[in-house]
């Protein structure tokens, strides 16, 4: 399908829906009616809290930020694991009026992130004595509710982080309009209601997370938190009926699981707490053939589109989901597809129009003067208006004949195999491909990743081959700097630390090219 009539259909699909309720501002209120709960499990035994305990504690550490001589406006960092207090002192800043700023557990350089973006103070929630001790109050009534902040819809109420494959962290707020927007499309897709449990295992210095606490909050359900450490257990402590994940924990709950006999399902279905109706992913790409696995388990799993200057895009949902693709284009935005196949997104209700820490020069080619976000993604819409993501302009390896490669599908290709736990594909510059293969296990043997590597071979152009590869026995890791805050490649670190390893694989001709 040519370009422009790929313009024509997401034009087509597309239009501004109704402006956004005022939620944002309604979510420390609603505690005082929330008939839904939080279950927490951090280092210490679980806990379940209500409305009233909530709001109570929400109210105790707003009282600590007025004696901390916080003003409204200002920008609060918050530092540590997925735990209860983390949740408390972020809706304390909504309440209280501040910006919260989540930052990364393992970043290092967190004095540098207050002196930058000239945050009041940095609050490490689960450490902060006097953050405790409020927590651990009198169960006094709560106060009146005038003392809660309204934000205006283009105020900021969260500063957030995106280092993207290439390591340079950019920093942007995020309005209140755009969260009003993202929570009431996401409830009219998706009615969570009573009954329904959302666990939330990504970290909550990533915003999208903390979406979930808030419609949990505004919608009458309950939301399960806890360290990415406790995931599977979770599953099974907790039951959820609903998981976000992203694709590689998706991946990994069903790789190796023996999907025939009619007693699969079951089996499946008990190994997630009995009680998911749907799996929610996003942030990377997913294999079509993970989601027919899941589809063949019977487990809904619908998947998305988003990014942090964007927030959500497009999404599948019940009664609108096509395999493989990231659903339709929500209300509120619009997407385009430029000549070279990238996609651009305009949003009514903008998460934000620049990168706070670059120069205009740096950041106006992803901010567009036209209102249009270039995503560096690029993709194609189908007849029914189905946006399919295919690449990353940035990723995109040219090879020495001048051959453009998309890396992604090559490793989901080997990615299949049981054996193989990470691909990353290589090759810019050169004549041909090579990969970084990490074994799922450690008695794997290398027969085993050679006909892996071969199987994602077969039938491709010899451009598109991978012709040798070497073995990297540790998983790639946030804490190494492998992997971004949503576990992403970062493929320029990744290359550096194993350059020893995959530089000799250049020293003879390719030969392993099926």
């Amino acid at each position: 399908m040519a370009l422009a009539s790929e313009e024509t259909v997401g034009r087509r699909t597309q239009s501004w829906g109704a402006p956004p309720e005022p939620l944002v501002n309604e979510i420390v209120a609603r505690l005082r009616s929330w008939k839904g709960s939080i279950e927490c499990l951090h280092q210490s035994s679980p806990i379940n809290v209500d409305g009233q305990r909530l709001l109570r504690d929400v109210f105790r550490t707003m009282d600590y930020f007025r004696e901390l001589g916080l003003v409204p406006g200002e920008r609060l960092g918050i530092v540590g694991d997925n735990c209860y207090a983390w949740i408390v002192a972020d809706l304390a800043c909504l309440g209280y009026g501040l910006v919260t700023v989540g930052i990364d557990p393992n970043e290092r350089e967190t004095a540098q992130i207050r002196e930058d973006f000239n945050l009041s103070r940095i609050l490490r929630v689960a450490e902060d004595p006097e953050l405790m001790v409020h927590l651990r109050g009198a169960d006094e009534p709560a106060p009146p509710l005038s003392a809660i902040h309204t934000f205006a819809p283009r105020a900021p109420i969260a500063l957030k982080f995106t280092s993207g494959s290439t390591g340079k962290c950019k920093a942007m707020t995020v309005s209140c309009s755009s969260v009003d927007d993202t929570l009431g499309q996401v409830q009219s897709m998706f009615q969570h209601g009573p009954g329904d449990k959302i666990l939330v295992f990504l970290p909550l210095h990533l915003i999208q997370q903390r979406f979930w606490v808030y419609s949990a909050i505004l919608f009458d359900h309950d939301v399960a938190v806890v360290p990415h450490r406790l995931a599977l257990a979770a599953l099974r402590r907790n039951r959820p009926t609903v998981v976000m994940g992203v694709p590689e924990f998706l991946e990994t709950l069903v790789k190796g699981f023996d999907t025939q006999g009619k007693e699969a399902s079951e089996r499946f279905n008990t190994f997630l707490g009995g009680r998911v109706r749907y799996l929610w992913t996003g942030s990377a790409p997913i294999t079509k053939s993970t989601l027919q696995i899941y589809e063949q388990l019977g487990v809904a799993v619908f998947q998305g589109y988003g990014m942090n200057e964007t927030c959500i895009v497009s999404k599948n949902f019940p009664g609108s989901n096509r395999v493989g693709s990231v659903g339709r284009v929500l209300p509120n935005k619009i997407v385009r597809i430029d000549s070279t196949g990238q996609i651009l997104v305009k949003s009514r209700f903008p998460v934000t129009d620049r990168y706070l820490n670059m120069a205009a020069q740096e950041w106006e080619t992803t901010f567009r003067k036209d209102g249009y976000i270039a995503t560096g993604d690029t993709g194609h819409f189908d007849e029914g208006g189905y946006l399919y993501i295919t690449g990353r302009l940035k990723e995109i390896i040219v090879l020495s004949n001048g051959r453009n490669v998309a890396p992604i599908p090559i490793e989901q290709r080997i990615e299949q195999s049981s054996a193989v736990e990470r691909a990353v594909v290589f090759g810019s510059g050169r004549s041909f491909l090579i990969a970084l293969l990490i074994p799922s296990r450690k008695d794997v043997e290398h027969a085993e990743l050679r006909a892996a590597v071969e199987r994602a071979n077969r039938d491709r152009p010899e451009y598109e081959r991978v012709s040798r590869f070497a073995l990297a026995r540790e998983s790639l890791t946030r804490e190494h700097g492998l992997l971004t805050s949503q576990f992403k490649l970062r493929r320029q670190n990744i290359w550096k630390q194993y350059q020893t390893l995959l530089e000799p694989l250049y020293d003879t001709p390719p030969s392993f090219v099926d």
